[in-house]
């Protein structure tokens, strides 16, 4: 896996099984764009990592991955603090853990 964060040349593909090409906010998950080369891989190659996602917003942000192509994804509703991230978001499950486990084995994604 290699953690760039936003697209990468499209050679990297090459050296990894799966790039992370979203990492960040929602605010700007929502307004980011999938790169062109993109399209001639599945999505089981692609990963976001998005902070600031309120509950009530994960079907949207899981809208946003599939219009992406990105079947990999992780949402939290932890957030950073004052621009910088303290403590890191990534840091401790969402507070809405059960809420994903519990779609997880429903099989429910919307």
């Amino acid at each position: 896996m290699l953690g760039h964060g936003t697209h990468p040349y499209p050679g990297y593909a090459e050296n990894a099984d799966r790039l992370i090409t979203f990492r960040g906010p929602r605010s700007d998950y929502r307004g980011s764009q999938v790169a062109e080369w993109t399209v001639g891989h599945p999505p089981e190659r692609f990963c976001h990592l998005v902070h600031g996602v309120p509950a009530p917003h994960l079907d949207e942000a899981l809208r946003i991955a599939r219009r992406q192509g990105a079947a990999t994804v992780w949402f939290t509703d932890r957030t950073d603090h004052r621009g910088r991230v303290e403590p890191s978001p990534w840091g401790t499950m969402p507070g809405y853990w059960d809420t994903i486990v519990s779609r997880i084995g429903t099989g429910v994604s919307e």
